[in-house]
């Protein structure tokens, strides 16, 4: 640990915070092992050792999947960012490349690659606004009261006539 006075650098205050993920935290913890020790390192960071050990092990293994990945950001970029998991999945299989949508779901996460959302159009009708007026075209009650005893029928052929 820094001596009194002295600080961590920026990267590893931030991870002390309990930001990243252990992965994150295990490549910090590597490039400061020659300056700290491990064990301070691993309690500022707020990882178990296990961990650690398990992450540096996966960090040294090769990405299984990086020339799927490459093929991704190409299309991506390609397309100017339009094509979201789905488009590129099916253009990955058009040239050849069969992988579950989920999977290339999966990878442009990890490249933070996501498609650019087209803006809804503008749409002016807003429903109905005010109180809609009653129609009072048939209205029976005035018919009854001019004409008492005739139908309405009766009394629209007689004012037509």
């Amino acid at each position: 640990m820094p001596a009194h006075g002295e600080r961590l650098p920026k990267k590893a205050r931030c991870l002390a915070q309990g930001e990243g993920t252990n992965c994150d935290k295990t490549r910090l913890i590597e490039g400061l092992r020659d300056q700290y020790l491990l064990s301070d390192l691993l309690k500022t960071a707020r990882i178990p050792r296990s961990s650690f050990y398990y992450h540096r092990t996966t960090l040294s293994h090769k990405d299984k999947y990086a020339h799927i990945k490459q093929r991704i950001a190409d299309l991506y970029h390609k397309h100017k960012g339009r094509y979201g998991y789905r488009r590129i999945t099916v253009a990955l299989k058009q040239s050849g490349v069969h992988h579950n949508h989920e999977l290339i779901a999966k990878l442009m996460k990890q490249l933070k690659l996501s498609a650019k959302i087209r803006r809804q159009k503008y749409r002016s009708y807003k429903g109905q606004l005010g109180k809609i007026a009653k129609n009072h075209y048939y209205n029976n009650e005035r018919i009854q009261l001019k004409l008492k005893g005739l139908s309405p029928v009766q009394y629209r052929t007689q004012s037509l006539g």
